[in-house]
């Protein structure tokens, strides 16, 4: 459904102080939210677009573990418009935002100007995009609905590179510090791919995890024999 900007409250997420700054200037000077403020937490993008109000996060590409936070907001913000900015603007590079949650998204090369213009255009059910972007677009979407009339459904959950590497530490048992420790990472940043991870996985305790892991192993081994 279509919305107007006037309706919605903006949050914009950047670790970059002077990325923050620009853009929350842009937008107040556009006048045309409802309200427009900056954070550099999931946290607080969360509680601006919180489940009795909807609004728009505007996340920055290049935030820490972005994909993962992309994935919390699409699930912890449900009403919440997700817009990506600054991506290299490509077919696999929109596809893979698009299956994280993403509403739309601003290329890294767009203006000031094309950035509020474009938001406005995605809140409104538009997203302007180049003949290969959508071509890629459609590509996709019909692989995806001829594997899904035949059935051939691959059951096991598309993981990002980093959410593979915190499956195989929490089939051993590690906690949130244990992971974070390990990886180098924030503790609040392992907490947010555990959540990510079950729940791509459709599982509702961590201890479910190595029990999880040895029956992808034992439907391996079957499918070798």
């Amino acid at each position: 459904m279509r919305r107007q900007s006037a309706e919605l409250a903006l949050f914009i997420l950047s670790d970059v102080c002077f990325v923050r700054e620009g853009v929350l200037a842009a937008f107040l000077s556009d006048g045309d939210f409802s309200r427009v403020v900056a954070g550099a937490t999931i946290e607080e993008a969360v509680a601006v677009c919180s489940a009795d109000r909807p609004g728009v996060v505007l996340l920055d590409a290049t935030f820490p573990d972005a994909k993962a936070a992309a994935n919390t907001l699409a699930r912890s913000a449900r009403r919440c418009l997700l817009i990506i900015l600054a991506i290299e603007e490509n077919a696999e590079t929109v596809i893979e935002w698009v299956s994280i949650g993403a509403s739309g998204y601003v290329p890294r090369q767009a203006s000031i100007k094309e950035l509020v213009a474009t938001v406005k255009g995605v809140i409104r059910g538009e997203q302007a995009c180049g003949p290969a972007i959508a071509a890629g677009l459609m590509r996709h979407i019909s692989e995806h609905s001829r594997t899904s009339v035949t059935g051939f459904v691959d059951p096991i959950p598309q993981l990002t590179v980093r959410e593979a590497e915190i499956l195989q530490l929490l089939g051993t048992g590690c906690t949130n510090k244990d992971i974070a420790r390990r990886l180098e990472i924030e503790v609040t940043t392992a907490k947010c791919h555990v959540h990510n991870i079950l729940g791509k996985l459709r599982l509702q305790r961590r201890s479910q995890v190595a029990h999880w892991i040895e029956s992808q192993c034992r439907a391996s081994s079957k499918k070798q024999i």
